[in-house]
Order: C-alpha cells, then structure tokens, then sequence
C-alpha cells in the first residue's frame, strides 16, 4: 500500500505545538504552490535523487536546486530572513521524516533570522528605560533573568512563586511548548522592578495578558528605541543562555532553568541548580556599579552645565537691570537698541524656560534612582557611596529648580518692560 507523504509527514509532526505544525503546513504549501508539484512527486522525485548511479551529478541535486530558487525568489519578493529561514526548515521537515533529508546544510545561507541578534548589556537597559509602564519593564527584566520564552513567562503565578533569600525568587512550571519541566529564576534586578510595579500578591498569573500581547508590547518598545535592527523579545532568551555559558554553567542547568528539552535530571538538585544560578548572577546583571558610576557622571556633568548656563543669564539679566527704561531721554537715544533688547531678553526667557524644564526632568529622573538605592538590601560599601552622592545631587536640584524658577521669573518682568517701552 502506498504511504501519503503529507500524511506520513503529518503523523511525525505530532509531538510537536499546534502552532508550529501550523506554521510549517502554511510554509510548504506556498512551496508546494510554487514548485507545482504534489507532496507525492517531490518525495518520488527526492528518493530517485538518492537513487542516481552519478551518470550525471546534476540530477541528485533537483530538489536541492527547486528549494535555493524558492528561497532566492522570496528574497526578491522582499520576504524577511526568518521567513525564508523559517520556510527551509518547512521544507526540510517533510523531506527529513519521509527519510529522504535534503542535503542543504552548507550550500544554503539566509543569514540570521531576525530577532536572532543577542542584545548587549547597555541594549536591554535601553529597553528598559524605553518601557513606558513598570510592568513592561519588570517583563523584561525577568525574561533576561530567567531565559523563559515569553509564552511561559505569562503563565508564572504569584502561588507558585518561591523566595530563595537574597531578591532570588523561583517557579517549577511544565514549559508550554514541550512539555518540559522547567525551574526559572529571577534575582534582585527584576524581582525589585516587579515589586515596586505589583506587591506580592496570593493567587493569579502575575502578567494576566496573552502571550502575543507581551510579544507585541516588548517589540514596540525596542522599535522606539535607536538600537540597531535584529532585536526581539527572543533575543533575551539568548542574552541569558550567552551570559550563563559564559559564566561556565553546564548546559543541562541552563537548559533546566530555560525549559529545554533535557536527557537527565534529577528534581532534588533543585538547590544545587540555584546555588549555581546564584554564583553566576553577575554575568546577567545589566545594572552595577560601573554603569551607576557612570550615571552619577552624566548627571554631575548636566547638573553642573545647568548651573553655568544659569550663572550666564544671571550676568545678563545685571546688565539689564542698570538700563532705567523709565528715563525717556536714554529711550529715546536707545530706541534703535531696542529690538535687539527685544530678541536678546526673549531668547533669554525662552532658554531659562526651557532650562527650567530639563532641571525638573532632571529631577523626576533621579528621585526614582535614589529610591531605588535607597531600598536595595544588604548595601555594600559601594553601595553606601553612590547613595551618599546621589543623595547629595538630589540634595541640590530641588533648591537649583527654585532658583532657576526665580531668576525665570525676574527675566519675563524684564522681557515685558522692554516690550511696553517699544510701544511708548
């Protein structure tokens, strides 16, 4: 009886998602659309491929061949990398469990697929800073913590959450995709961030939204960004494997925290997979002294730029103030002068206006960074002196966002007498 190649290949796919065996099926049979053959023909046609005696070389490589043309011509059509990847492994699917597998390992190339690309430290920072609401921000943290794929991070619940000690918090889930016994952890980077968006709560998934709305909100975020193109929520699923393989984990505990597939595992080494996790915190952390060190710098410096430009319109604003516009003599001599005053004491307010503004941004930026440090457990001695100094600087820009609001005000005043003196 002759076996249905589809159907052959349908029966092997059945361990796999829904949605996968979803999106291979829509792949290959725009494949099949194009190549316009049944799945019959090109399985016959790829098993007398393995067939050919080598009269003529060219014919073992037929549907080698049709598969680069197809690829090459969604290239054309403008189709991204990770479609075209996607659709080979479609296609290399069905011809490798009708035990027929192409040959395309190394005579084929799409490139990375989008979203591939591991973002850097600084990067998932940016996409912090980018989200415009604590939850977001606390989703990502926690995915580049835990390595979960976003699907099963929005099936974590607050009873099933337990505290390690330390801002270390675990799960024991089954993944969504393969059925895969998985303890994720997250450590103090996220945990605080989840904390301050949603105290701890007794039951409930803590992000009670479909995972595609995650996907989607996590994408936009990086699309508002100026990071560079190749980003995606899945890359902190590798951001996490990376750094954990740099810090020498084995790859059944990465794999066991990340909700892979594994050979062996044993449950009770459950404390010995978070001691390890634990050690190797560091390399996952994208928050330190280095880059707090580096944050007090930038706002030392603006702070201290501010008060220059500050001390700049104060000197100008002692000139004007020797200038008696009630004397119509000297008006009448400095009429001529008068639109230049004009335009000078406009641009003065309309700088001290806009000074006035950063110095309050300024401020609503540092207050939360302050509290933060302020909260954080167990301080250090580092710690204790980047709070000391954020401290300070925080110290100063309330009584500075005063000043600037007088001296502001003291310009307008001068600003409106010279207006009503060039319409005496």
């Amino acid at each position: 009886m002759e076996i249905d190649a589809y159907q052959y290949w349908m029966d092997q796919l059945a361990n796999k998602s829904p949605n996968t065996v979803r999106n291979y099926t829509v792949l290959f049979h725009k494949f099949l659309k194009w190549s316009r053959m049944t799945p019959n023909e090109l399985f016959q046609a790829a098993l007398d491929s393995k067939r050919n005696n080598g009269d003529d070389p060219r014919e073992g490589n037929i549907i080698e061949s049709k598969v680069k043309q197809f690829l090459h011509l969604l290239g054309e059509e403008g189709k991204s990398e990770r479609t075209q990847q996607a659709t080979l492994v479609s296609i290399k699917s069905f011809f490798a469990e009708n035990k027929v597998p192409l040959d395309l390992k190394a005579e084929i190339s799409v490139g990375d697929s989008e979203g591939s690309r591991i973002p850097e430290k600084e990067e998932v920072v940016k996409m912090v800073n980018a989200a415009k609401s604590q939850g977001y921000r606390a989703a990502i943290l926690m995915l580049k913590d835990c390595g979960l794929r976003i699907s099963d991070l929005v099936r974590l619940r607050w009873e099933d959450m337990e505290d390690w000690g330390d801002g270390f918090y675990g799960w024991k889930i089954k993944a969504k995709k393969n059925k895969v016994r998985a303890l994720p952890f997250i450590g103090p980077e996220a945990s605080e961030i989840l904390f301050q968006w949603k105290p701890k709560q007794g039951k409930g998934r803590i992000f009670p939204i479909l995972a595609q709305t995650l996907s989607n909100a996590v994408t936009d975020i990086i699309n508002s960004t100026d990071l560079k193109e190749g980003l995606s929520g899945h890359g902190l699923r590798k951001f996490f494997n990376t750094e954990l393989t740099d810090a020498r984990v084995p790859k059944e505990y990465r794999y066991m925290i990340m909700g892979k597939k594994v050979s062996t595992y044993d449950e009770k080494r459950t404390r010995r997979l978070f001691k390890v996790y634990k050690d190797a915190y560091p390399h996952l952390k994208v928050y330190g002294s280095e880059q707090a060190n580096e944050r007090i710098t930038t706002l030392e410096e603006e702070n201290q730029a501010l008060r220059q430009r500050l001390e700049k319109a104060e000197d100008t604003l002692d000139r004007m103030h020797k200038i008696d516009l009630r004397d119509k003599d000297l008006l009448q001599n400095l009429r001529s002068l008068l639109p230049m005053l004009h335009d000078r004491s406009k641009r003065d307010c309309e700088f001290l206006r806009g000074e006035y503004q950063k110095t309050e941004e300024l401020l609503a930026k540092f207050e939360p960074y302050v509290k933060q440090l302020q909260s954080k457990p167990n301080k250090n001695i580092e710690d204790n002196r980047l709070l000391e100094t954020a401290e300070h600087i925080l110290a100063s820009l309330g009584p500075e966002l005063d000043e600037r609001k007088r001296v502001l005000s003291k310009v307008e005043e001068e600003y409106e007498k010279i207006k009503k003196a060039m319409t005496a």
